[in-house]
């Protein structure tokens, strides 16, 4: 009885990690061939062949560094199950970021990011075959807090500084987050100290619908 007993556990144990073990490979063989059926219009610049390229470096545990059609070089530095994060060059980069929908679908989240010099970025998402959906963006008017402290004419004038509004966004790759951080751009010394106490840096959880 005893080693019936255990050898149930094991064979339930068994299954329960060879079960995890395929879902993953299948999630990352699902992140890779989305990086591979990505439109050209996402990213004009890198065509099909250097995606791939780029892959069968990783494969061989290389640096998977290439050069784009504008001769920049262009690195994956990060290839999960469900995240992918690649400089696209010297000022620009993307994050690919598998979700879970409250249908129990998955969606894929982009955030393309523009560093010239202040960091702008952009979040879209797609279906798994690459169609545009509607997702709600994340509420950008937490990001900027009036202090007690401050006055409402204060608080007019520092808020003006701030346009145009450029925001930062950057995924988790362990969990379902968004991180968001204001980008102010050609301010002096003084401008940025006054603004300083207006500025929030946001987490944004995934709840199966939008980043809130």
């Amino acid at each position: 009885n005893s080693y019936l007993l255990k050898y149930k556990l094991m064979r339930k144990i068994f299954l329960l990690l060879f079960m995890l073990v395929v879902s993953a490979t299948m999630t990352a063989r699902n992140m890779r061939s989305l990086w591979i059926s990505m439109p050209p219009s996402v990213i004009p610049y890198l065509d099909k062949s250097k995606r791939l390229e780029m892959l069968d470096l990783i494969d061989i545990k290389a640096i998977a560094e290439v050069s784009n059609a504008l001769g920049e070089p262009c690195r994956i530095d990060t290839l999960t199950g469900s995240f992918l994060s690649v400089q696209l060059s010297d000022v620009s980069s993307l994050q690919m970021k598998l979700l879970p929908t409250s249908e129990r679908d998955t969606i894929l989240c982009l955030v393309q990011s523009y560093a010239a010099p202040a960091v702008d970025s952009r979040i879209s998402f797609y279906s798994l075959d690459w169609k545009e959906l509607p997702v709600p963006q994340p509420d950008l008017s937490l990001l900027i807090v009036r202090p007690d402290t401050m006055t409402a004419e204060e608080f007019t004038a520092c808020k003006k500084l701030l346009d145009p509004l450029l925001v930062s966004f950057s995924l988790s790759a362990e969990r379902n987050e968004l991180t968001a951080t204001l980008s102010p751009t050609l301010l002096s010394k003084e401008e940025r100290d006054r603004i300083e106490p207006i500025i929030m840096q946001r987490k944004y959880k995934w709840n199966g619908l939008t980043f809130n």
